[in-house]
């Protein structure tokens, strides 16, 4: 038996300090129909232009629970491509040039909806939120094949009190054959001095996990 190499995703959303004006909200609406996903083709993508000084509040998940691995945003001064829906498994494919992740969901989390008065800033221009999906392995079944995977973001145009921020964390290790509860670590280090609270944060260990735990470490002491 060989060693098995897996994936491990940490998000992580925290908080800055930013002036209040009046607020208007609205909504975005991404798409992925399942059909799409043959068991050869895994990640799909597609791309929608933001328009400049926007903020993400909500990124709301309509999926039927198994059907899908995980859904994640990226922002992007340019899409990798300009097809409606392009096949996206290479992380180089998603945009061209710098890529900044915004936010993964994965299988029977509930979504995120950011505390009043936040928002997560999509930069000073004009830029493209891309939406990859990670469909099921071995393809759609007979009664799957005519569903969506569907993301729902949520927009505030006006600048909110509080800036979040989030961050997108991953690491690759071994699992050893024939090894039973074998446990392995995944870390970043917080290098922020100012007071920047931590909302919220995500495993992903697709199925190889079966139990995830998350500490901070100060020091070498655990809290």
């Amino acid at each position: 038996m060989e060693n098995i190499i897996f994936p491990l995703i940490f998000m992580l959303v925290c908080f800055t300090y930013a002036v209040r004006t009046e607020d208007e909200f609205y909504k975005r609406t991404f798409s992925i129909p399942l059909r799409l996903f043959d068991g050869k083709t895994t990640y799909y993508c597609i791309s929608q232009p933001i328009a400049a000084d926007q903020y993400m509040f909500e990124f709301k998940p309509i999926v039927e629970r198994d059907l899908i691995k995980h859904m994640s945003f990226s922002l992007c001064d340019e899409p990798y491509s300009t097809e409606p829906i392009w096949d996206c498994i290479d992380s180089k494919r998603v945009c061209k040039g710098p890529r900044d992740s915004l936010y993964a969901w994965t299988n029977y989390a509930p979504g995120l909806k950011l505390p009043k008065n936040s928002g997560i800033h999509t930069g000073h221009k004009r830029r493209y939120l891309v939406f990859q999906m990670h469909g099921p392995p071995q393809g759609v079944k007979e009664g799957d094949i005519n569903k969506w995977a569907t993301m729902v973001v949520k927009f505030r145009s006006s600048r909110p009190r509080y800036h979040a921020a989030t961050g997108a964390f991953g690491n690759t290790g071994n699992i050893p054959p024939h090894v039973k509860h074998f446990k392995t670590d995944s870390a970043c280090m917080w290098n922020i001095t100012g007071r920047v609270p931590i909302l919220s944060y995500a495993l992903h260990s697709h199925l190889l996990g079966r139990t995830a735990s998350a500490y901070i470490i100060r020091n070498g002491t655990v809290d």
